[in-house]
């Protein structure tokens, strides 16, 4: 029964990663130019910044559609893909682990799939941190900086770092996590044969 109790452990950590996943595409600003300047994939600055400064909605001003795609940069289609493609392998490895929690037997056959989904989710969202972080190098810089300065200033003073980056970046550290759970949850159910 230990499988069980992992399984639900997988499910409510993966449920947190898709929203962080989720949140990091709906925000749309990956890098923060200014205390109030986002930058985002599908949505210029200067579109974000006009609607700070008008009091509305950078939903209702940044119409995400897709039909941008071809306009952007390919680093930027790289992450968007990702990212898209990340929530998908998380959907289906949330849905997964629901039908093997469910599932009476097999168990030692069905949870080796679910670790190579919690894989192909993990590598997914490393390709987008990796690729954002691989176009943008001064952003690696900018996280030293904020691991050394957490505890000096309010985390607003150090800017360089959008909302969407720092919800990708969680998102990855839980499902690499994610991954290490469902490895758990396998070798518990292996250990009962």
């Amino acid at each position: 029964m230990c499988f069980f109790a992992v399984q639900i452990i997988y499910g409510i950590i993966g449920t947190a990663v898709l929203g962080l996943t989720i949140t990091s595409l709906a925000l749309d600003s990956w890098t923060q130019i200014s205390d109030k300047d986002y930058s985002g994939l599908l949505c210029p600055s200067t579109v974000i910044e006009d609607a700070i400064k008008n009091h509305k909605s950078v939903f209702e001003e940044c119409h995400f559609d897709f039909s941008q795609f071809m306009n952007i940069s390919p680093y930027q289609q790289a992450i968007l893909i990702a990212i898209i493609l990340a929530i998908v392998a998380e959907v289906c490895c949330l849905t997964y682990n629901f039908f093997t929690a469910c599932a009476c037997c097999c168990k030692t056959i069905l949870l080796p799939i679910l670790f190579g989904l919690s894989v192909i989710a993990t590598i997914l969202l490393a390709i987008a941190v990796g690729v954002f972080l691989k176009e943008n190098p001064n952003r690696m810089a900018e996280i030293e900086k904020f691991e050394r300065e957490i505890g000096k200033h309010d985390v607003n003073d150090l800017l360089g770092m959008g909302n969407s980056f720092i919800f990708a970046a969680c998102a990855l550290a839980g499902a690499v996590i994610n991954t290490l759970v469902s490895l758990v949850a396998w070798c518990c159910a292996a250990t009962l044969i």
